[in-house]
């Protein structure tokens, strides 16, 4: 017998849509962080010296955006995950797991 709860897929649904959201807000950051050319990036200016000092700060700080668009889509699909195992959960699809038992094991004579 399967119990249905409407307020456990509410919540189940609007949690699996504030992930995609996240999903969908990483990805638009991603891509106008990718469209910029990479001398404006790096801080290059065309004819001038190259300042290693600001281009390597701003090649650390670009490492640390990309990895803060990795964590924010890793959280995303956990998000969007939990709201599916929700909505499962509240329509009744999720069952306990059964323990799988352990054959006996033969003893040696």
């Amino acid at each position: 017998m399967q119990s249905r709860n409407a307020s456990g897929q509410v919540i189940g649904i609007v949690t699996f849509l504030g992930g995609v959201a996240l999903l969908l807000l990483t990805f638009r950051i991603a891509y106008d962080l990718f469209q910029r050319p990479a001398a404006d990036v790096l801080g290059i200016k065309a004819e001038q010296t190259v300042d290693v000092n600001f281009a390597g700060r701003s090649a650390v700080e670009l490492i640390f955006r990309i990895a803060l668009l990795l964590l924010m889509c890793i959280v995303g699909s956990v998000i969007a995950n939990r709201g599916i195992r929700m909505y499962q959960a509240a329509i009744g699809e999720i069952r306990p797991s059964t323990p799988i038992e352990e054959p006996p094991i033969a003893e040696e004579p």
